[in-house]
């Protein structure tokens, strides 16, 4: 291994599986684009489409609710749905946390007495999307690795609900249906939303953005 003249910069080191610059260069990139303008752009974008359905469906569960409880686990996926879109599309620390953020303030200004449910809700799911890949220092963006926040915050949110709801008064079938669209919810709305960043990154969205694979 030699240096590039002047610099210090390694030409080839193998330990890397790249060459000295063209790694120093692709580390350089990855920082200058960190949370940039265009990043935060996206993120926003992505809020602000996530935001809308979720204010919608927000109204739509008090309806469910009161009338079909059973099926008021079908719509927490909604929830993973703008963390998981950015992470996919962006590959970064940090997206899917202000994403789900941005989606929560665009919610709350629809609904701004469930401000907290809002805030709360996003801010959990979105720390839950990113403690995943904080454990593996954001250098792993494995498929699998998506779908551990759906399956652990769709379980506990739906323990949460069922102590709400005294769901133990149903009938056993009843209770089984209704914690397992808790569980298949968030994984449906997980898979939804890789589709929906595959088919933005298609469209160039993330051009200029995403980290080098």
């Amino acid at each position: 291994m030699s240096a590039a003249p002047g610099c210090g910069i390694p030409r080839d080191d193998k330990r890397f599986g790249a060459p000295g610059p063209e790694r120093y260069a692709d580390t350089v990139a990855r920082k200058s684009s960190l949370l940039s303008t265009r990043v935060l752009l996206t993120c926003a974008a992505i809020g602000v489409a996530a935001g809308l359905v979720s204010a919608g469906l927000a109204y739509a569960s008090f309806l469910i609710s009161a009338t079909v409880p059973l099926l008021y686990g079908a719509m927490i996926g909604v929830y993973f749905l703008p963390g998981v879109i950015a992470q996919s599309l962006l590959r970064m620390p940090l997206v899917a946390l202000i994403t789900n953020m941005l989606s929560a303030l665009v919610g709350l200004a629809f609904a701004p007495h469930l401000a907290a449910a809002f805030l709360g809700t996003a801010l959990l799911i979105g720390l839950l999307q990113e403690l995943v890949f904080v454990i593996f220092r954001y250098r792993r963006w494995d498929t699998w690795l998506y779908y551990i926040p759906p399956i652990v915050g769709g379980l506990a949110f739906g323990l949460l609900v069922w102590t709400t709801f005294d769901a133990e008064r149903f009938a056993l079938v009843t209770q089984i249906i209704y914690i397992s669209l808790f569980f298949l919810s968030p994984l449906g709305f997980t898979l939804i939303g890789r589709g929906v960043a595959a088919a933005l990154a298609r469209a160039g969205v993330s051009r200029g953005t995403t980290r080098r694979r």
